[in-house]
């Protein structure tokens, strides 16, 4: 009698998704420093000042000193949305070249960055409308709820709790799609289903790395969010600049390439990347230069 493949722990394979990271990272130092240098700390830089930025109809603001650097104006933050696509789309490209044992080049990912930029962005915007219809629906009920002179106390508790269950539940599901909009050549609403189908079997391992780099980030932020500061401040504001972006630019590197790598673990959970490597290898013997476990191990998982 045939029995169905039984998958290893959630532990285990967040255990190997971690080893698989820092084996990449330590494989290709200098490349990902540069892709960090080029995206994320330009971001993250924008990112420690955007909590702080004042309100133009605040009167303290006209309380300031004369000495406090103006803010930057609004129109400098529009840069954060794409340097964040830029960066998850060329770190997922410079990790699955790593991860089949490709050469890793700066000049060839750059020059690959558009068209899968494209479709992460298709993607992104697809997942907005999505959740944009959901919020729409519960705020409907919401409505509802405030005809029936439901108490307020009720109807707030309930909205709160089907929102934030809503909200990790779609996030946790679609956390496979920007890998798969970068490397699959799909985009709009086919890259959430099918993240949807991947991360099954893996909903513990992956919500597990949102809420631990989630909480890291924002920890970051907001002990080092830089405000306006007069003359005798400017070196503790530039310190707190420099080191709140480095952790920043870490924790999100890390969190970029770990999901990658959860990615390709998924794909061999689902009998995926044997196939893959074949086709990249023909008949070659396989053995990654970084990694001599990895794509063994989660080949001998489906074949058990």
């Amino acid at each position: 009698m045939a029995t169905s493949p039984s998958f290893p722990s959630q532990f285990d394979l967040l255990r190997g998704v971690i080893h698989t990271t820092n084996l990449i990272l330590s494989s290709h130092t200098r490349h990902f420093l540069c892709l960090a240098i080029l995206f994320l700390l330009p971001f993250s830089s924008l990112l420690l000042t955007l909590p702080s930025i004042p309100l133009p109809s605040a009167p303290n603001s006209l309380l300031r000193s004369p000495l406090s650097p103006p803010p930057l104006p609004y129109p400098v933050y529009l840069v954060l949305f794409p340097l964040l696509l830029l960066s998850l789309t060329s770190i997922s490209l410079s990790v699955n070249h790593g991860f089949f044992g490709r050469p890793v080049k700066l000049v060839s990912t750059l020059v690959a960055l558009p068209l899968p930029f494209l479709r992460l962005l298709l993607t992104f915007l697809s997942s907005l409308l999505l959740l944009s219809a959901l919020l729409t629906l519960i705020a409907s009920l919401l409505f509802l709820f405030l005809r029936l002179h439901t108490p307020l106390l009720l109807i707030y508790l309930s909205f709160g709790t089907v929102t934030t269950i809503s909200l990790v539940y779609l996030v946790t599901n679609w956390s496979l799609s920007g890998p798969i909009s970068v490397l699959e050549p799909s985009t709009g609403f086919v890259p959430l289903t099918r993240s949807a189908y991947l991360i099954k079997g893996m909903h513990l391992a992956a919500l597990s790395l949102l809420i631990f780099f989630a909480m890291a980030i924002s920890m970051i932020i907001w002990g080092f969010n830089v405000g306006p500061a007069n003359s005798r401040e400017v070196f503790r504001m530039v310190a707190k600049m420099v080191l709140g972006s480095g952790m920043v630019v870490v924790m999100l590197l890390y969190w970029s390439v770990a999901n990658v790598v959860m990615y390709m673990y998924c794909k061999g959970l689902h009998g995926e990347l044997a196939g893959e490597i074949a086709e990249e290898f023909a008949s070659e013997y396989v053995r990654l230069p970084f990694d001599d476990n990895k794509v063994p191990y989660v080949v001998s998982v489906i074949r058990e």
